[in-house]
């Protein structure tokens, strides 16, 4: 399977860039998982030290998130807004036979309650389905996390059947 995407792809929401990690990236991705409040609930990401973000860290994602995205089965995002990486969003599982595939996001909690998850949504969302061809579209979410599910929800997905693990099943077809 050849990948679906350039390395130079980007798709443009209102306010967002969904976009692969570039080389020049590295500050700006130090600064996503650094500079944050304090840990928000339980899904939240916890902010790194600038060590622990090291530049070799960085180049291993990258070459990773690369042979993935050859593969065509992940593919990894960056989500940027004003310059400034504020999340990142995943495309997974992906079955081209099915037309499915599942769909993962997150935002730097300095972002949060500003539309700007509604709006990243509804980009991956756009990306899967006119991008790749996939319409079923799943996402595995923590019951607890009401948030995740109300986003979710608002963008039209239900709650399925199929829940895996302890993980709540919502689907978008």
């Amino acid at each position: 399977m050849s990948t679906k995407f350039n390395d130079d792809f980007c798709y443009r929401t209102k306010h967002l860039a969904i976009r692969f990690y570039k080389n020049s990236d590295f500050l700006a991705w130090q600064k996503l998982f650094s500079v944050m409040q304090h840990k928000q609930n339980q899904w939240d990401w916890e902010a790194e030290t600038i060590e622990q973000l090291s530049h070799e860290r960085f180049e291993n994602k990258l070459k990773k998130h690369k042979q993935e995205r050859k593969e065509g089965k992940i593919y990894y995002f960056c989500v940027e807004f004003n310059h400034e990486l504020i999340g990142i969003a995943l495309l997974n599982n992906i079955d081209y036979e099915k037309s499915g595939a599942e769909i993962g996001f997150q935002i730097n909690n300095n972002y949060w309650k500003s539309g700007l998850g509604t709006e990243l949504l509804s980009g991956l969302v756009d990306v899967t389905q006119n991008r790749l061809g996939i319409n079923k579209i799943h996402a595995l979410v923590n019951p607890k996390n009401q948030t995740s599910i109300k986003l979710l929800k608002n963008a039209g997905f239900i709650i399925s059947e199929g829940n895996k693990g302890n993980q709540l099943r919502l689907v978008r077809e």
